[in-house]
């Protein structure tokens, strides 16, 4: 976001920069849903299950620092 925001030369809100408003959106995404990732994982641990379903099922999360199907969508497209 920071980064976006120097490249705009935006101090504060989004300005006219569409570019800022994505980074604006997928940070807003990853505080949204990283959190109930991260419980669900912490979840099927808990409740057994295994190493490889648990990596299998966190990576596909996390890939491309995204965490959500959407905002892996927009990051391909660039």
């Amino acid at each position: 976001m920071i980064r976006a925001r120097l490249a705009a030369r935006v101090a504060l809100g989004l300005g006219e920069d569409v570019r800022l408003l994505r980074a604006s959106r997928a940070q807003g995404n990853f505080t949204e849903y990283a959190p109930l990732t991260l419980l669900l994982l912490l979840l099927l641990e808990a409740a057994g299950s295994g190493p490889a379903l648990l990596h299998l099922l966190g990576g596909r999360r996390w890939r491309a620092g995204s965490c959500t199907p959407s905002a892996s969508r927009a990051s391909r497209r660039r």
